[in-house]
């Protein structure tokens, strides 16, 4: 076939199909040209969205590392301590730490830094922590309170065992064994001290004591603390309950010291309040028999050193610690 027959045979294929045959090129070429620009604007638009967040992020993570200020020890508005700690709390919690690695645009920096003052055995709970204008941060805290001392026999041949601060360990109303360092041997005496035979830390300062009867010592000693003073409470002994051996199963008693010549006295307590057996007495019941019983005693001015059985009327004489 000849070029002009195929080129006749492709006219009438155009024309068959509505094709004019000197513009299906032309159309062709502007399609493609609209497709590549479209692709052009697309990726132009996504540049201009993505680029300035780059940027902020890009800023955002330079500013934390090297522009953002580092927390400083100043920076922290904390509960004022009670004067019974005499350890510097935010000194120790800040260096301990390493708060000083955090800095203010850190969000993580407010549960690390009430992470850090929990942990601290001086506090017993971190209550809020929030951040404040020009960078500060404030710290409520509660703070714990000791509550009595507990008498440790570290055994003999101790080279340590004439010192008395290393004798007693104070304790909070919650059990938790506080530094001793921050007591001098002088304050012992201004708290109960309780005597239950073999008693040691099972745990860190800062922990609980780790022994039951320590524990349900705490919760008389939290009873009769408003009244130590007044009443001259001094001791609490704590002891197997010979009528029922079965082990958990604890009596209390409470020395007081007396006035002048008047010799001090020894009150059978019973078990440990919300641990009463039937028939004994509420705890409540017992204190106000305690307090009568102390009031008279001075008013009667006996010279004979007496045992009180305020668990019941009834009791038999019980022998207790020293």
């Amino acid at each position: 076939m000849t070029s002009y027959g195929i080129e006749a045979r492709r006219l009438v294929c155009a024309t068959d199909c509505g094709v004019i045959p000197g513009k299906v090129s032309s159309t062709m070429g502007r399609s493609v040209d609209s497709d590549a620009g479209t692709a052009k604007m697309s990726r132009v638009a996504l540049f201009t969205i993505l680029a300035p967040a780059f940027l902020l992020i890009f800023g955002y993570v330079a500013w934390s590392l090297w522009g953002a200020k580092h927390l400083q020890i100043d920076n922290l508005d904390v509960t004022p301590q009670p004067p019974w700690i005499r350890a510097d709390v935010v000194r120790e919690v800040f260096e301990g730490s390493n708060l000083s690695d955090l800095t203010t645009l850190d969000h993580q920096a407010t549960p690390m830094v009430a992470h850090a003052f929990d942990s601290h055995p001086w506090v017993r709970r971190a209550i809020r922590v929030q951040k404040l204008a020009g960078g500060k941060i404030k710290v409520d805290v509660e703070y714990r309170e000791p509550i009595a001392m507990v008498f440790y026999d570290k055994g003999q041949g101790d080279s340590n065992q004439a010192n008395p601060q290393l004798q007693f360990l104070p304790v909070d109303q919650d059990g938790v064994l506080l530094p001793s360092a921050d007591f001098t041997p002088d304050q012992v005496l201004d708290f109960l001290i309780i005597y239950a035979p073999g008693a040691a830390p099972m745990g860190l300062v800062g922990h609980e004591f780790g022994d039951v009867r320590i524990h349900e010592s705490v919760k008389l000693c939290k009873l009769l603390a408003p009244l130590r003073r007044e009443l001259r409470l001094e001791r609490i002994y704590v002891d197997d309950d010979p009528r029922n051996p079965r082990q958990g199963n604890w009596l209390f008693e409470i020395g007081a010291t007396g006035r002048g010549t008047t010799p001090g006295r020894r009150f059978v307590w019973g078990h440990a309040p919300g641990k009463e057996t039937r028939g004994e007495p509420s705890a409540d019941r017992k204190l106000a028999r305690l307090i009568d019983e102390v009031h008279h005693s001075h008013q009667a001015n006996s010279s004979e050193l007496s045992t009180v059985f305020l668990n019941t009327p009834e009791s038999k004489p019980v022998s207790f610690g020293p």
